[in-house]
């Protein structure tokens, strides 16, 4: 018996502008079994492989990954009762139908719209890619987060101290938070790097102070949309 077994990438998500993420699995007649590593792919290409690197597992690719070989796998084996509607109840017959469309519903949902980016997040990535030199999220490069960082804080440095008031008179740069999330800033230059800081002390810090980075996060975005709306307008960066 012939067995067709080997490892491919499933669970493709976040995908903009040519680049996304996925999982590499070990397969058996290409149905994903096991995961083995996770990967963030800068340029699919083709036949010839992908440029990339390798990152952290990530559980949204793999548990999509499983989402979609599943629905898919149970919409097929659906068809057999579709076609014996005919021998069934009344009532059997509503049942079928109406589990085979949930799959299929369920199917479409994993394929089509699940790991999908918001708008809102690849306006982020467009920030980002002032420091990162891609449309991705920073909080993947992890060899380069440091680097990064230390440019983010030294574009910081030059625009906070115009928006200190007397509560930051001796040290703006301490309360960049606050400076960065007030609902009237519009310094674009300093959003852009306080957004791109904001999303890398997210990956290190953990609990409650994690939380708060996200919500500063989510507060700088929103100026920084308001400040330039045509961040949202990403069709011309967004290649799949």
């Amino acid at each position: 018996m012939f067995i067709i077994w080997g490892q491919r990438m499933y669970g493709r998500v976040d995908r903009f502008a040519g680049s996304y993420v996925a999982t590499r699995f070990f397969h058996i007649y290409y149905v994903p079994l096991i995961p083995l590593s996770s990967w963030l792919v800068l340029e699919d290409q083709g036949k010839e492989g992908f440029r990339g690197m390798q990152v952290p597992m990530q559980g949204r690719s793999v548990l999509l990954a499983w989402a979609r070989i599943g629905t898919l796998l149970m919409l097929l084996g659906s068809i057999p009762a579709i076609f014996s509607v005919a021998a069934q109840s009344a009532g059997a017959a509503a049942t079928t139908a109406l589990v085979t469309a949930g799959i299929a519903a369920a199917a479409f949902f994993a394929w089509f719209r699940l790991g999908k980016l918001t708008a809102e997040q690849k306006a982020a990535r467009v920030v980002y890619s002032d420091f990162a030199g891609h449309l991705v999220d920073v909080a993947l490069l992890a060899d380069q987060r440091g680097p990064m960082k230390a440019r983010a804080i030294e574009e910081l440095d030059r625009h906070l101290t115009r928006h200190a008031t007397s509560s930051y008179r001796e040290a703006p740069q301490s309360s960049w938070r606050e400076i960065a999330t007030r609902p009237d800033l519009r310094d674009v230059p300093l959003l852009k790097a306080a957004l791109t800081r904001c999303r890398l002390e997210e990956v290190d810090a953990e609990g409650p102070a994690r939380r708060e980075m996200q919500l500063a996060h989510a507060a700088i975005l929103r100026n920084l949309v308001a400040a330039s709306p045509e961040l949202l307008d990403t069709k011309h960066f967004d290649l799949t």
